[in-house]
């Protein structure tokens, strides 16, 4: 489930911008978004920042809005051409299902590659699709639409969540919560205080009289409520951060603990490791419980499946490897987790704050030049702000697209499903 807050008329570009921000967002409306500043604390949760394996052009497209701030939005390819007219006062990228939502006379709805309008713009709000559904709004309320524009389910919920491979997806109604199928029915007619999605290995954090436990698909708690707050297993480890206590630790999805209630934090497992705070610093674990690099950071970031990450002591940020040495010594204001083709984010430590790139060695790749920057996407192209204009590099740093745009779509799938 991700979330965005936010503001202004450069909504997506900035969920990415800055931050390697892969995360975790949704929006609730059209100006539901994040800048993705990340804060220092924000930094060392590990699961906030992800690689982004998808591509920036979905269909060979890319949603921007044109030259002045009363232009509207329309498509370019990697030509710069405009392939779809600026005739939306909101666009964003295309779905897998070459759908893409758009917003025209005030109301939502989705066009083709062509640019043809296929689900006529009658929504208060819509949300990409996301497999064969979308969520729409209507007066403040969620429901689900097919394809071809018709309704799985009118709306009827306040808040809704992403279907997952369970087939069921979690929904919130008159202050409670409860898990649906693609009709829109409460499928075990249960209700719970809280809850999250079901996990890769079929399991969802529940809350019940005021404790966290975890229910499987068929709807039958199998971890007993008895935690004072938990998170979602991972996909990998299958293991799920618990508070007991008033400390964190984790358990396996057979819910046996893996390491003592001993941190003040624990986050997810990304790759074979976890971050976790102790006596206010960050250090690892691994997935057998073990401080494999002793709390001593006041910021990491992930490893995931490479082989640095970055830390944090007083106000610069450098690198280290898997035993904690040191590889970059304290050198920029921020570095941000390495992405797949290699490069990660930095932001120089001098009076412009310029961004640029670095490989895993902490060589500059990219020299820092750009008022702000974006994460590389899956297809080589990365988004970066110039005198308060967009535009698109590649993997060298040369220009794809001129910084010329008002705003670029960077979400990515961040509208899949609203969230309050």
């Amino acid at each position: 489930m991700k979330k965005c807050k936010g503001v202004a008329f450069c909504l997506a570009i900035l969920c990415l911008l800055s931050l390697c921000a892969g995360c975790a967002a949704d929006t609730s409306s059209e100006d539901d978004v994040t800048y993705g500043n990340e804060t220092d604390e924000n930094a060392s949760k590990g699961d906030a920042e992800v690689t982004e394996a998808e591509p920036l052009f979905d269909e060979g497209l890319l949603a921007v809005q044109v030259h002045n701030e009363e232009d509207g939005w329309g498509f370019v390819n990697t030509k710069g051409e405009l392939v779809i007219p600026a005739s939306f006062d909101k666009a964003y990228h295309f779905a897998e299902n070459g759908l893409a939502r758009v917003k025209q006379d005030d109301a939502w709805g989705y066009i083709n590659t062509n640019g043809d309008i296929v689900i006529p713009c009658t929504f208060d709000m819509a949300y990409d699709f996301n497999g064969d559904y979308a969520y729409i709004k209507v007066d403040d309320k969620y429901g689900a639409i097919n394809e071809k524009g018709e309704y799985l389910f009118v709306p009827k919920y306040e808040q809704c969540y992403a279907f997952t491979d369970s087939g069921l997806a979690l929904v919130r109604h008159n202050e409670e919560m409860f898990f649906i199928n693609k009709q829109g029915q409460n499928i075990f007619r249960k209700t719970f205080e809280d809850a999250g999605a079901f996990s890769k290995n079929g399991l969802a954090r529940v809350k019940i009289d005021g404790l966290w436990g975890f229910m499987n698909t068929a709807g039958r708690v199998v971890i007993h409520p008895q935690y004072e707050d938990a998170l979602a297993f991972d996909e990998e480890q299958s293991m799920a951060p618990v508070k007991k206590d008033g400390k964190w630790g984790y358990i396996n999805e057979s819910g046996v603990p893996i390491c003592g209630f001993v941190y003040d934090r624990a986050l997810s497992f990304n790759g074979n490791w976890a971050i976790v705070q102790k006596d206010g610093a960050y250090g690892y674990i691994n997935n057998r419980g073990q401080e494999v690099i002793p709390p001593q950071y006041e910021v990491c970031g992930s490893f995931g499946d490479a082989t640095v990450a970055y830390f944090k002591v007083g106000k610069k940020y450098g690198l280290i490897d898997r035993t904690g040495e040191i590889l970059l010594p304290l050198t920029y204001a921020k570095i941000r987790s390495f992405t797949g083709n290699g490069l990660a984010l930095v932001q120089a430590y001098d009076g412009d704050l310029y961004w640029g790139y670095i490989d895993a060695s902490g060589k500059e790749v990219i020299k820092p030049q750009f008022d702000r920057a974006g994460n590389f996407f899956g297809d080589g192209y990365a988004i970066v702000q110039v005198n308060n204009k967009y535009g698109v590099i590649d993997a060298e740093g040369q220009y794809v697209l001129d910084p010329v745009y008002i705003a670029v779509d960077a979400q990515k799938r961040s509208d899949s499903f609203p969230k309050e």
